[in-house]
């Protein structure tokens, strides 16, 4: 037994594992932090797994420092329901702790627990997969904080900075637990490895014809939103946001929901948007955001309408469980009681992009941005850029707006495409197709952002093929466990 098996099983560092837990969980979405914070941040995890200590101690260490090191990213779903931060961390934790009976099983064979990065990677794309999926905790999506370690994910997606980075941690794990120097070269050989294929990619597109856009952020009280007897205050405030618009806009992008009782059908918005549209100083398309109704259910749509009130619609798909949707309803309705949601919305099926004259474009609603997956498989449709329409003010006063930010600026990179994302109350931002903010709003801001976007000219490579690098990786990182085997076998007979 180790020095780091007799402290991790002691009392005391159940201490520093929640002091430790908090402060990797806080920094880790912090601009630059973020990524050098993640290249150690999972080791007490891999300690906790694989060091010698009683079954009990275990699981109460991996949940102590699980519960602080989560704690900082979820918090910020107080707004809606306390219990529900234990239930998400609970999830998050759970996940991790699959590694558990999975690392048991592997120390029965020579360098099997070198399975352990794969095996957790795979975990964490299943994690974020799916109708039921959440891949908010991702561990590649604290790579976006330092743009060189993020730029592979245009080759492999988050999923393949996931594994780099959980591969890396678990190095300096064995390191301190073998007390091996040759687990910290391995691991500074991957880290120069990601580092160095930021030399490969291409720049921010800069040529070509560029579209102009004008990201409304009307930072509207969201209970003045939903309450009909602001309404035509809200309207009044939107019509003086518009006038600001430049004739030379070719397309206005409101947040998610600007319109929250539906421009089709509710008359005080509807007149509304077409006076916006019949008093712009030019002809720009508007991208809008907006509550619809139909027979089917209730959706939360995007309408792109040009110039002359002709529009096409999206509606969003990928729901998020129990805020937008009960998955299981008959098992799960309880949860009601627990987090008390508006409606439950009915899921989209439109895939196409939106068309605006030659330019072909995806717009996603709020949380769709954070499926790497998902968003990939919109683009595939011929889209040249990304619209992320989104009310993040429900999370005001939180980090949820900044790692939100930083989720969606991978996409732009895994796309190598431009986005622009738009919020009621912030962060509203320009981004290249290097994940750079090339513009951006502050909380609580009642501005017009304006800017311009490039159209990619070819997809990327993941844009191409998925997540063919990151199953590529992966296949190698199980490779060397059987590499050792052989090795093993063959010195036995010898």
């Amino acid at each position: 037994m180790t020095v780091i098996d007799h402290f991790i099983g002691s009392r005391l560092s159940l201490l520093f594992l929640a002091i430790g837990g908090l402060a990797a969980g806080f920094l880790l979405f912090m601009p630059f932090a973020g990524f050098w914070v993640s290249l150690v941040a999972y080791v007490p995890f891999y300690l906790i797994i694989m060091c010698e200590m009683k079954r009990g101690a275990r699981v109460l260490n991996l949940f102590v420092y699980g519960f602080f090191f989560f704690l900082p990213n979820i918090y910020w779903i107080y707004r809606f329901t306390v219990l529900g931060i234990f239930l998400v961390i609970l999830y998050l934790a759970l996940a991790v702790a699959l590694l558990i009976p999975v690392a048991r099983i592997l120390r029965r064979f020579h360098g099997g627990v070198f399975l352990l990065p794969g095996i957790w990677a795979l975990i964490e794309w299943g994690k974020g997969t799916g109708a039921l999926g959440y891949p908010w905790n991702e561990p590649g999506n604290a790579a976006v904080t330092f743009l060189p370690a993020a730029s592979a994910a245009q080759w492999g997606g988050v999923h393949l900075l996931t594994l780099v980075i959980l591969m890396i941690n678990f190095l300096v794990a064995k390191a301190f637990i073998e007390r091996h120097k040759g687990y910290i070269r391995a691991a500074a050989v991957l880290l120069a490895a990601l580092l160095l294929s930021h030399f490969a990619a291409p720049g921010p597109l800069t040529n070509g014809q560029r579209i102009r856009v004008a990201l409304i952020q009307p930072s509207i009280d969201l209970y003045a939103k939903w309450d009909e007897a602001f309404i035509m205050n809200n309207m009044e405030i939107y019509k003086g946001l518009a006038s600001r618009v430049s004739a030379e806009t070719d397309l206005v992008i409101w947040p998610e929901t600007a319109f929250s009782s539906g421009i089709l059908w509710y008359e005080p918005e509807k007149k509304a948007l077409v006076d916006i549209i019949k008093s712009q100083k030019g002809s720009s398309a508007h991208l809008v955001g907006s509550t619809h109704y139909d027979r089917s259910g209730v959706y939360n749509s995007l309408f792109l309408i040009d110039h002359t009130g002709s529009y096409t619609r999206y509606d969003k798909i990928q729901l998020l469980p129990v805020a937008e949707f009960l998955p299981f309803p008959k098992f799960t309705s309880f949860l009601m009681d627990l987090y008390p949601i508006q409606y439950t919305l009915t899921r989209g099926t439109r895939t196409e992009p939106f068309e605006m004259g030659p330019f072909r474009f995806t717009g996603v609603i709020c949380f769709e941005s954070i499926f790497s997956g998902f968003v990939n498989a919109l683009m595939g449709e011929g889209s040249e850029f990304l619209v992320v329409s989104t009310n993040d003010g429900w999370f005001e006063g939180t980090l949820a707006p900044l790692h939100h930010l930083q989720m969606t600026r991978l996409r732009a990179i895994e796309q190598q495409a431009y986005v622009a994302q738009c919020a009621n109350s912030g962060i509203s931002a320009i981004i290249d197709n290097t994940g750079r903010v090339v513009r951006k709003t502050g909380m609580r801001q009642r501005t017009v952002l304006e800017g311009a976007l490039y159209p990619r000219k070819k997809p990327s490579f993941y844009a191409r093929h998925g997540q063919l690098l990151f199953l590529v990786s992966l296949f190698l990182s199980f490779s060397l466990p059987l590499f050792l085997v052989l090795i093993r076998k063959k010195r036995r007979r010898e």
